[in-house]
């Protein structure tokens, strides 16, 4: 199961949510924008990060990059294009039979 490091509470200082690794910079602060920032509000997991249904409370996630998350969601690019592509697509079929 998928765990992550969040960044909830403000003052206290930047993990990536991957690594769990600490940064010297602060949740709430300009330097928040020299990361790749991610709101999880599926409710799938609590506020220390482990998977638990029942949670209400969003949580903030930092990542190094774009990137960075994309491989930790197992997500590419490539993928993504496609999933547009075929969006497209269905939309366009669709169009046409209404």
């Amino acid at each position: 199961m998928l765990t992550y490091y969040p960044s909830n509470i403000v003052g206290t200082k930047i993990v990536n949510a991957v690594t769990g690794k600490a940064y010297d910079y602060l949740v709430g602060s300009k330097e928040e924008t020299n990361f790749y920032r991610v709101i999880d509000s599926t409710g799938n997991y609590d506020m220390n990060g482990k998977y638990n249904k029942a949670n209400r409370t969003p949580n903030k996630l930092f990542f190094n990059d774009e990137q960075q998350y994309l491989d930790f969601v197992k997500l590419s690019r490539n993928i993504l294009e496609k999933r547009s592509k075929k969006t497209k697509v269905i939309k366009e079929i669709m169009n046409e039979y209404t």
